[in-house]
């Protein structure tokens, strides 16, 4: 598991690897602890909705997140924790690529 607070960070293609969905999913074991979730909004698009605190990667492209007054803008390689809460999520003028983490509740660990 990496990252401990809300800051942007960039992935560390020299340690870690190429970042990729599977790159994500061997950080973040057992797999029976963590929701890993892929999701591709296209370009210059938006959707609503709302979510528990999780790490986004971003695989590809520009976006943001809106919680609220808080906007978090990620780019492709950058990854941060996000608050969760409901949000606006926004695409550029590329797909937005995104992985999110969500550490489960210890009475859903098999």
């Amino acid at each position: 598991m990496i990252g401990i607070d809300d800051t942007l960070r960039r992935w560390d293609e020299s340690a870690l690897g190429a970042l990729t969905e599977e790159a994500i999913r061997s950080l973040y074991q057992p797999s029976t602890r963590y929701r890993v979730s892929r999701f591709t909004l296209p370009p210059e698009d938006s959707s609503v909705g709302g979510m528990f605190p999780a790490f986004c990667f971003c695989l590809r492209g520009n976006g943001r997140f809106q919680f609220g007054d808080r906007t978090i803008a990620l780019s492709e390689g950058e990854y941060v924790r996000l608050p969760g809460g409901r949000y606006l999520k926004e695409s550029d003028d590329d797909v937005f690529d995104i992985v999110l983490v969500i550490e489960l509740p210890p009475e859903l660990w098999r």
